[in-house]
């Protein structure tokens, strides 16, 4: 080590073992982290919850979507959302609405495989701000 050659840089040796130890600790890291996703049921970035609500949104008869929550199991993905409809429709048109919205989030995103969604009528409409 750089101690036997010069004795004065000792001071070396410890700071070439903090920077290998910072490259080890990162390296677990990058390992670990999509396991411990999954462990602790994290959910969609934001970025795909926008594409969840934009395609929920693009079918007719949707007024709103609301109350997206997302889960991942492994890699694939399990959505919950609600969506706001005409109160004058039927119920049997509330359901077509319903699973068209399913139809366009599993055809639409690779990794959704399950999506529940709830139809609710103008009442139920909320103003939510975007979360982040």
């Amino acid at each position: 080590t750089g101690a036997i050659l010069l004795p004065a840089w000792t001071v070396l040796d410890h700071l070439g073992a903090l920077v290998v130890s910072i490259f080890m600790l990162h390296a677990a890291f990058k390992i670990t982290w999509p396991g411990l996703k999954e462990l602790i049921d994290a959910g969609a970035p934001a970025e795909l919850r926008r594409r969840i609500r934009d395609l929920a949104a693009s079918v007719p008869g949707v007024i709103q979507v609301h109350e997206i929550r997302t889960r991942y199991i492994g890699t694939s993905l399990c959505v919950d959302l609600h969506v706001v409809v005409h109160g004058s429709i039927s119920v049997r048109e509330g359901h077509a609405i319903a699973r068209e919205v399913e139809s366009r989030l599993i055809d639409g995103i690779e990794e959704v495989v399950d999506v529940i969604v709830h139809v609710e009528p103008p009442e139920e409409a909320v103003s939510e701000a975007p979360r982040p």
